[in-house]
């Protein structure tokens, strides 16, 4: 299964396909396109922390948080008991307009 990140980048839509493996994420490629894919759409939440500069994408339920593992300056992988990604954290993450920023999630 791979999963597909979009954001809109007037006047298309950023694509970045994804995978999740053995615990690991992966970025496959990242391309514009005029509208989403049809697929099932996946449970996610985001959040984004102004003041704390945080930006935090969860796949799963949060309660599920086991381990936060850090894989590089600034990023963290979170993972459940059984080692599994089920989100990410980005540190230091701003953005000049955080009102007009759109992001959906689908499996495919």
């Amino acid at each position: 299964m791979v999963y597909l990140y979009y954001k809109h980048d007037p006047p298309y839509l950023l694509c970045v396909v994804a995978r999740h493996l053995n615990g690991e994420g992966y970025i496959i490629t990242v391309y514009r396109t005029d509208k989403i894919k049809r697929g099932e759409l996946v449970w996610t939440k985001i959040y984004y922390d102004e003041e704390g500069k945080t930006l935090t994408v969860w796949f799963d339920d949060p309660s599920k948080e086991f381990l936060a593992e850090e894989t590089g300056e600034d990023f963290s992988l979170i993972k459940d008991k059984d080692g599994r990604v089920i989100g990410f954290e980005r540190l230091n993450y701003s953005l000049e307009k955080p009102d007009a920023v759109q992001v959906e999630l689908i499996s495919v």
